[in-house]
């Protein structure tokens, strides 16, 4: 495996402000509080006595900058996400600004969490991966997904009786085969762990999703964007007879 660009010890400081278990720690707190108070929020709630234990190991000072920094957006920033085309039957398609900054303040006093969910997704795997590529690009993408590969393929080699092969080089160098390629008595198993995931463009079926794919920053590179018959042909040494599957995932 190539080394890591930006996943080093300290990435979680950098983009998130704080220990990733703190993140964690603050989104959960946001939820469970704007949950029981039918979607409002007051910094002032974190002093509160019951909040002692968790308070006592995330500093409040922290919880109210990371709160603000990253999780809530005013009125202007929704604003800005504001289209010609907002009463579009496509406007279900495109990005809900709610997804990157739950909740929201300048709307009276205290702060609004209109739908508590979005805090939870925004402090899972899913939302720590776009603020992720949003902040680092490709370069994160790429240390996940040859991360992800890699544990992947552990979690291969743990089939019983079957031989687990990594991705093979072929044509000079210049194509790869699927990631990872298993043999097994009765059938010979490709996996493709790593997949693009759709842009705007192509959710509203825009004419600007047919152009290059690769200006998405959660594209895979060009070595990943290869046909299945060259994969065939890479592994032509291994028994024929046998099915092929194949299956594929998303890192």
């Amino acid at each position: 495996m190539r080394p890591l660009k930006v996943l080093q010890p300290g990435w979680d400081l950098e983009l998130l402000g704080c220990a990733l278990s703190q993140y964690v720690g603050i989104g959960f707190i946001v939820y469970a509080i704007a949950y029981q108070h039918q979607g409002r929020f007051s910094t002032r709630w974190f002093d509160q006595p019951g909040l002692e234990k968790i308070t006592s190991e995330i500093p409040v000072d922290v919880m109210r900058r990371v709160l603000d920094e990253k999780f809530t957006g005013d009125r202007d920033f929704f604003r800005s996400y504001r289209s010609e085309n907002n009463a579009s039957s496509y406007r279900r398609f495109t990005y809900n600004p709610l997804l990157g900054k739950p909740v929201v303040s300048g709307i009276g006093t205290e702060l609004l969490v209109p739908v508590p969910a979005q805090v939870i997704r925004k402090i899972s795997p899913q939302g720590i991966w776009y603020a992720d590529v949003y902040h680092w690009g490709q370069a994160f993408a790429d240390d996940v997904g040859d991360l992800f590969q890699q544990y992947v393929g552990r979690l291969l080699s743990t089939i019983p009786d079957a031989q687990v092969y990594a991705e093979i080089v072929y044509a000079k160098g210049q194509n790869w085969s699927v990631d990872w390629i298993v043999v097994c008595d009765n059938v010979i198993l490709l996996v493709e762990v790593k997949a693009a995931r759709s842009t705007e463009d192509i959710r509203k079926g825009t004419p600007e999703a047919w152009g290059d794919p690769t200006r998405s920053s959660v594209t895979p590179t060009p070595r990943y964007q290869r046909p299945m018959s060259g994969s065939r042909n890479a592994i032509q040494s291994f028994p024929i007879s046998r099915t092929i599957c194949l299956e594929s995932g998303s890192s």
